[in-house]
């Protein structure tokens, strides 16, 4: 089944799913045509012109994000400055080499096995 989101505009998200209520990510050229395209769709507010606040993500374009994506997974951060890492719907940290990243992401997969796990063996 086709994305909902090209993969700029999932890192134009992500990225903006890491960043604390007053920080912006600015955009740039072409990257204005995806915060266009999903201003279009009503994903982000109408309110955000050259730059996203958190404030900008609807419900839905957050829905969507999460639904498209595994559970646990990186994606190449906005603007190339390595990889973010996210679990269960959490930004968990950044990454800045690939090959870490893929470990981190490996591990976090593997833990949530182990805990699982020991759930059942706890009940």
């Amino acid at each position: 089944m086709p994305k909902t989101l090209t993969k700029l505009q999932e890192q134009i998200v992500a990225k903006v799913l890491t960043l604390h209520a007053t920080n912006y990510v600015w955009l740039r050229e072409g990257e204005v045509n995806s915060l266009n395209s999903l201003k279009a769709k009503n994903l982000i507010d109408q309110h955000a012109y050259g730059s996203i606040q958190p404030r900008h993500l609807t419900a839905e374009v957050k829905a969507v994000f999460w639904r498209e994506n595994p559970r646990t997974f990186k994606m190449s951060n906005f603007h190339g400055e390595g990889w973010l890492i996210f679990d269960d719907k959490r930004y968990i940290c950044k990454v800045y080499n690939e090959v870490d990243a893929t470990r981190v992401v490996e591990g976090l997969k593997e833990l949530r096995i182990s805990e699982v796990d020991a759930s059942k063996e706890a009940a």
